[in-house]
């Protein structure tokens, strides 16, 4: 039995009463014909879309139907598929097997008895291989070492020159320096060898301004603060065929703290003292570490007693110093 609504009677109930879903409820499409009831018809705009639908053959009923014209027909006449002819399948021609053509079998001619060979036959002699010795061995360019990174806090295997001085983390990419020693071994220890690196992100930093003379105690202090997590950069990250002054007032621009290690070199060092002035310029915190005692110059005393110092020099037991350094609210979002 064919249930599909006659095309006539679903245009004359939208074009009348449309603008309530009236010819949605009679195809049966009873979501969108509740719809149209609510809002109207979609504003009037769906009413007069669905009169130009039905009008061209396009409107379809609730079970997808195409609607019945006057004489019976669908409105939507269905087009029947056409199946694909199907190609008969061509076998592929055999190639004959060609025979391979068999080579005659040589025969050596037989010796008369009594006949003797006339070529000497030369024994081989042995190859004499010269056994490679430890000393013979070229040596090697490349020493594999493990390392702990002070950025990532990964033992990565770095490979490096050993005419170089740094190597680079597996993991993070920071360039590590490896030759920076520490204070002068006492009697019986072994000399401390510092994996200390300059910091090279995009984070929030801590400038380090120190005279080299003092490297012995300044890179344990450096090292320590990395290995519990503090970025920290030196001049020691300053990329080779760089302008020496224009890198460190760069990175004086974009530190967050400065920490200034005073002692009598640092005092006699014109370098550090532009460092110094150059970040008060700026408006940069600052925190200054004495690592011995030593008489600022008037001028430089009237400017610098307003800024947080620590005495290192008197701390017996370093843990107090470090703790005294870590409590300082400029050292609170630097790690």
């Amino acid at each position: 039995m064919d249930n599909r609504k006659p095309k006539q009677t679903t245009l004359l109930l939208c074009i009348f009463f449309g603008w309530f879903g009236a010819h949605r409820y009679y195809v049966e499409k009873w979501p969108t014909a509740i719809l149209y009831t609510v809002t109207l018809g979609l504003a009037f705009v769906g009413w007069i879309v669905d009169i130009f639908m039905i009008a061209s053959d396009q409107f379809t009923d609730g079970a997808g139907q195409p609607l019945l014209r006057a004489n019976g027909q669908p409105a939507v006449p269905v087009q029947p598929m056409r199946p694909m002819p199907q190609q008969p399948m061509r076998p592929m021609p055999q190639q004959p097997v060609r025979p391979m053509p068999q080579q005659p079998v040589r025969t050596m001619p037989q010796q008369p008895q009594g006949t003797r060979f006339t070529t000497p036959v030369t024994p081989v002699q042995p190859v004499r291989t010269t056994p490679v010795t430890p000393a013979s061995q070229p040596a090697q360019k490349m020493v594999t070492r493990f390392y702990t990174c002070p950025f990532c806090g990964k033992a990565q295997a770095q490979y490096i020159a050993e005419n170089k001085t740094f190597a680079f983390c597996g993991k993070c990419g920071q360039r590590i320096d490896l030759t920076l020693k520490g204070p002068e071994p006492k009697k019986g220890e072994r000399p401390m060898t510092f994996t200390v690196g300059a910091y090279n992100g995009t984070d929030s930093f801590i400038f380090i301004s120190y005279a080299h003379r003092n490297s012995d105690k300044v890179i344990p202090i450096i090292a320590k603060m990395q290995a519990d997590g503090y970025r920290v950069w030196f001049d020691e990250g300053i990329d080779p065929g760089t302008e020496w002054d224009a890198n460190i007032a760069n990175h004086v621009r974009s530190c967050d703290l400065m920490i200034a290690f005073i002692s009598k070199e640092y005092l006699d060092s014109e370098n550090c003292k532009d460092e110094l002035n150059f970040a008060r310029d700026l408006g940069k915190n600052r925190i200054l570490i004495y690592l011995e005692s030593v008489e600022l110059p008037d001028g430089m005393a009237m400017r610098l007693n307003r800024l947080q110092a620590i005495h290192q020099y008197k701390y017996d037991d370093q843990k107090d110093f470090y703790e005294k350094l870590y409590n300082s609210p400029d050292m609170q979002s630097l790690r």
